[in-house]
């Protein structure tokens, strides 16, 4: 149970060099399965779902992500890095919001930074703080003035989509607070026991994740058995992951996630005939997932005898 807690307290200390302006042009895709669309695409073809657009590098990243390890190496590292020096520009009631000024300055060529447990003060919850470096805080000012701060009282507020925000940037305690303050909105369970997780807290994760969701439609059970997979991953029950990774794909069978921590639990103790139709599913899923020089492709031209052993 090591690898489930996070560090204690880490210091935003090191500067991202590797994720600052990303100029691509980007793609239309679908978050769920990772599948490259036409630009005058609305929806995705197998999904169904609505397409989103992403950088290239950021798709890139995520066809090659490995989600057991990836979440391991989150645990052990605590909050997501952020340069040392920093100056806050402002407060957004929503972090949509935030995340639109973040977007603004950066098509002025200003790098902004949104705020997580580590470097936002204690205060109101649900408040999401704007960061730069204080070369550009002037500059940042001037242009986020204008800018919409959000309203986190609104009849259309998306509290999935808000949590899920939350999660992403390392606010992890207004994650679950959010996640947790309406207990029968079945959607928002999983997100808890992602945030619990994250805060060090196992047991309770997994308490979170056995509990039945009465009425949730597909896509929520198949986040919670998702999510309760890879808590089993990392607690070492392999077998049990397996199962519940099998019950995710049975509910969500383009979910491009549950097939890549599918194989990253095959790779340490399936078959090698196993490990090739876990990756065969892959691509079915998404052409390119075994593309480039990913974990994915090596393995595969390892099992197809394009790498040596």
């Amino acid at each position: 149970m090591a690898a489930l807690i996070p560090a204690a307290h880490p210091q935003p200390i090191l500067d991202p060099e590797l994720e600052l302006f990303e100029r691509d042009d980007g793609l239309l895709t679908c978050l769920s399965c990772l599948r490259e669309h036409r630009e005058d695409a609305r929806r995705c073809r197998l999904c169904a779902s609505p397409l989103v657009r992403m950088s290239r590098a950021r798709w890139r990243l995520a066809l090659e992500c490995e989600p057991v390890a990836d979440l391991r190496r989150q645990l052990q590292e605590g909050l997501p890095r952020l340069p040392a020096s920093l100056e806050c520009l402002g407060e957004f009631m929503d972090p949509f919001a935030a995340e639109a000024a973040q977007r603004e300055l950066l098509n002025f060529g200003v790098q902004a930074f949104i705020g997580h447990d580590a470097i936002d003060p204690a205060g109101p919850p649900f408040i999401t703080r704007l960061w730069s470096r204080p070369g550009d805080a002037a500059t940042a000012r001037y242009l986020t003035g204008p800018l919409e701060r959000g309203d986190p009282a609104s009849p259309a507020a998306d509290d999935e989509g808000r949590a899920r925000s939350f999660l992403r940037h390392g606010k992890w305690r207004d994650a679950l607070a959010l996640a947790t303050r309406e207990p029968r909105r079945e959607a928002l369970a999983p997100i808890a026991a992602e945030a619990l997780l994250k805060l060090g807290r196992p047991a309770e994760a997994a308490r979170a994740l056995a509990a039945d969701i009465p009425g949730a439609g597909a896509a929520v059970q198949a986040e919670r058995y998702f999510q309760r997979a890879l808590h089993h991953a990392l607690s070492g029950a392999a077998a049990l992951a397996l199962a519940d990774l099998h019950a995710a794909a049975a509910l969500a069978p383009y979910r491009l996630a549950i097939a890549q921590a599918r194989v990253e639990l095959l790779r340490e103790r399936g078959s090698s005939e196993d490990l090739r139709a876990a990756l065969a599913v892959m691509k079915a899923i998404s052409p390119a997932a075994l593309g480039g020089g990913g974990p994915f492709a090596a393995l595969e031209r390892k099992l197809t005898g394009g790498e040596a052993r």
